[in-house]
């Protein structure tokens, strides 16, 4: 009886060994298995996040680009309209020069007093700089306009006029006509700048 309960004992233990052995092994593939799927899920998740990272570092270098070319494009711009500014300061500059030439100047005040005149009805009063005063009053006896001169020092390369009662009044001068010009002139300059 001892040596079958002996024999009992090792089948029992042979038993228990074989069962330990098939668990160990279940767990061991149980935990493969999570830890299989632990690691796609770290790949998905690094992979979603390397996906991220790179359409944010694109999205921003995007943004980066369109930021430089708006800046370049003011910068061309604001270039171009300092350029225009220059080019009409010179302009100024040159009328300027050209309401003091003595031989140019009485032609030009006779153009501005005689359409400045005719769209007042040839009535009125023309405000011209002191030095051109008597050219003025000269066209305006020569003509038979009824019209009064007057002198102000704030004029310069043409004239003012207006209406009787002052209602309507023309300014007519070299910087009022480039003045209103400009927006046109300033079209044609640019082409003529940068094509």
């Amino acid at each position: 009886m001892a040596g079958m309960g002996s024999e009992l004992i090792a089948l029992l233990e042979r038993e228990a060994a074989s069962e330990r052995e098939q668990l160990l092994a279940e767990a061991r593939a149980q935990a493969d298995a999570i830890r299989a799927e632990a690691q796609r899920a770290a790949d998905e998740g690094l992979a979603a996040t390397r996906e991220r990272l790179e359409a944010g570092a694109r999205a921003a270098l995007v943004r980066a680009k369109s930021t430089a070319t708006l800046r370049a494009s003011s910068l061309v711009l604001q270039a171009k309209e300092d350029e225009i500014v220059r080019v009409f300061a010179q302009a100024e500059a040159a009328l300027a020069a050209l309401a003091t030439d003595a031989r140019r100047c009485p032609e030009i005040l006779r153009r501005f007093i005689e359409e400045g005149l005719q769209a007042l009805g040839g009535r009125g009063v023309v405000t011209v700089a002191p030095a051109d005063q008597a050219i003025a009053e000269t066209l305006i006896r020569e003509q038979g306009w009824e019209a009064t001169v007057c002198a102000d020092p704030m004029i310069s390369g043409g004239a003012r006029l207006s209406s009787p009662d002052g209602r309507l009044v023309v300014t007519n001068t070299l910087a009022s006509r480039l003045g209103r010009a400009r927006p046109a002139l300033a079209a044609g300059v640019a082409r003529t700048l940068w094509g």
